[in-house]
């Protein structure tokens, strides 16, 4: 598989926009500045590191960077000595839903992480920061946002584009029930009000007319599959939740046929994702991943002991945990009978990402963590992202470009604070000390030496202190 490493790929289209905000610090008298002393910085303005560099960081920015023993270091500085060790931007997670209930704080998981920026995707970001805003002390990464979705429910979806953004936001988001009426509806009324417009692909309205109506950002890989399908999209199992799974199931199969193996389904479904992915690009639309909960969902139906062996199962979200206990879960009775289904949707997303890469399409690392019903934890999601896209063939560099610098272009689309995704002077001082070269292997991040969230440091054992439960 070819790995992409241009650093010109790195750009993003037009993408969301709408909130930003700050971590605050989580301990009174912090220093205003830090010294990273003798650091190899990974920068991500290209596919580089810089040896044995000294890094200063006063307030949020980043102010100086020269070889080591050059940057004086001001009075009652912190002083971090990082030799041997690399420094890289933060990651930012661009498809999240802030919901409640995680165990601990789930700010404080994405921090943990090495997670400093997040984007929500259902319309919580603006009530979360207007509830943040009298809090001190708390720990969290920037947070950015679109609108509540529209579900195609609605009495008359285009009249709420104009409400939305009145209350503040800057992107809409569309989910996948719209009647083609509805949904060029509701695309006017995005551009008549100058807002960034992502979306799953609605059944009834396909590719060709997201494309048509100048669609910004598909949020799922996931969405380009179910165009492989060839869905009916007339059929009424596609206007239910609750029989969409088994039709789009049933449509895999007869273009597919039942039970072939996961090579012949690569190759089968290769043709379908190479055409695609061209339309996109011509099109320049970005597509969000969130192959990591492809994943989760696959590895829960097809093997429920792995998820329970996860390293970080502790952090699954009560209600999760309990409907998993019970058989309750909502993908593993979608997958009822045609359990193999869940893991070959993840087989076709994987060659989907490739050919995607190889066609040169604008993609942002998503997760879709946050909803209890699926599963997908907070902040350690990212690493399970960045894993994957590497053992599909994306070099690391290309992996992690999509968690920094593409994100940071999408914030610049949304008209926010956009001064993260790389280490120059200036830029937000969003930053990840890890033990090894992270452009050789993306695994080193996790388990990092301490991250830093607009100039406030954590080292390891305070980003411990975030993670361990009841703290």
């Amino acid at each position: 598989m070819r790995q992409s490493s241009d650093a010109a790929r790195c750009g993003v289209g037009k993408v969301l926009a709408v909130l930003a905000s700050v971590a605050a610090p989580c301990f009174a008298g912090a220093p205003d500045a830090t010294l990273f002393r003798g650091v190899n910085v990974v920068p991500m303005t290209s596919e580089t590191v810089l040896a044995d560099q000294d890094v200063l960081v006063h307030g949020s920015k980043i102010v100086e960077i020269g070889p080591s023993g050059t940057v004086d270091a001001p009075a009652k500085a912190e002083i971090i000595d990082g030799k041997g060790d690399y420094l890289m931007p933060g990651l930012a997670d661009m498809h999240v839903h802030l919901m409640d209930g995680w165990p601990g704080d789930q700010m404080r998981l994405y921090v943990a992480n090495g997670v400093t920026t997040v984007r929500d995707m259902d319309g919580k970001a603006l009530p979360f920061l207007k509830a943040e805003a009298s809090a001190d002390g708390r720990v969290r990464p920037t947070v950015l946002g679109t609108s509540p979705s529209l579900w195609g429910s609605e009495k008359s979806p285009s009249k709420l584009v104009a409400k939305h953004k009145k209350a503040g936001y800057r992107a809409q988001k569309i989910n996948s029930y719209l009647s083609p009426r509805d949904f060029k509806k509701v695309m006017k009324q995005v551009k008549k009000h100058e807002l960034y417009s992502a979306c799953h692909i609605p059944f009834r309205v396909g590719l060709d007319t997201v494309i048509a109506e100048k669609m910004d950002e598909i949020a799922h890989i996931e969405e380009l599959v179910f165009v492989a399908a060839e869905l009916d999209g007339d059929d009424p199992r596609l206007r239910d939740k609750e029989t969409e799974a088994a039709y789009i199931i049933e449509a895999f199969h007869k273009k597919l046929g039942d039970g072939i193996t996961v090579e012949a389904l690569m190759e089968r479904i290769r043709p379908d994702a190479v055409a695609i992915a061209r339309k996109v690009r011509a099109a320049g639309l970005t597509i969000g991943t969130t192959l990591a909960t492809n994943e989760f969902v696959a590895e829960k139906v097809t093997d429920p002991d792995a998820t329970w062996a996860r390293p970080y199962a502790a952090h699954y979200h009560p209600r999760f945990r309990s409907n998993m206990e019970a058989g309750r879960d909502g993908h593993r009775s979608a997958f009822s009978g045609n359990e193999a289904s869940a893991r070959d949707l993840l087989t076709m997303a994987r060659v989907f990402l490739v050919e995607l890469d190889r066609a040169g399409v604008d993609m942002v690392l998503g997760t879709d963590a946050g909803p209890w019903f699926i599963g997908t934890v907070p902040g350690f999601s990212v690493h399970d992202e960045l894993r994957i896209m590497t053992e599909c063939g994306l070099s690391p560099y290309a992996a992690l470009s999509l968690a920094t610098t593409r994100a940071a272009k999408v914030a610049a689309a949304m008209k926010a604070d956009a001064d993260f995704g790389t280490i120059e002077v200036g830029k937000r001082a969003d930053l990840i000390l890890v033990s090894g070269n992270p452009l050789k292997d993306v695994a080193v991040i996790q388990g990092s030496r301490g991250v830093m969230v607009a100039g406030k440091w954590y080292a390891r054992e305070a980003l411990d202190r975030l993670i361990a439960l009841g703290k």
